[in-house]
């Protein structure tokens, strides 16, 4: 038996899952939602914060955020 190379995982949609808890948290009466993400590229973050800019967009909420350094012990 060989080893199988490791090239699988298992992703989930962020956008929708965003969008899902935004909805949620407006749902429950929150009035001004913010966003705390980081200052990477990566696909989480990308795609959380476009989620939470629509969003906004969408409820006309102005957007509220701070990015923060991915690895900062103080975030």
């Amino acid at each position: 038996a060989g080893t199988l190379p490791v090239t699988a995982w298992v992703d989930n949609d962020h956008r929708a899952a965003v969008l899902d808890l935004l909805d949620h948290l407006a749902a429950a009466g929150a009035r001004r939602i913010g966003l705390l993400t980081g200052n990477t590229t990566d696909t989480y973050t990308r795609l959380s914060t476009t989620a939470y800019l629509h969003w906004c967009e969408r409820v006309g909420q102005d957007p509220v955020y701070e990015s923060y350094p991915a690895h900062d012990p103080c975030a």
